[in-house]
């Protein structure tokens, strides 16, 4: 990979992140409104906690996967 194309898979990267940036500002609301209750999440909570950190996770993947040549 040469330099300007690590540099474009950076911006890829973080507009990626920008996009899930609501989901993860409500997952961090859900945590902090547990932590205040002083409970863990509930069961419906979780999922959804694991499912916008896999989304991101998965988005990041596929965006590098392709960059790369899925190398």
């Amino acid at each position: 990979m040469t330099p300007f194309e690590r540099v474009a898979l950076g911006f890829q990267i973080a507009e990626l992140a920008a996009e899930g940036i609501p989901r993860a500002i409500a997952a961090a609301d859900t945590v902090k409104r547990a932590i205040a209750e002083k409970r863990d999440p509930s069961p419906a909570e979780w999922a959804e906690l694991q499912e916008v950190t896999d989304a991101l996770h998965h988005r990041i993947q596929a965006a590098t996967d392709r960059e790369d040549g899925g190398a």
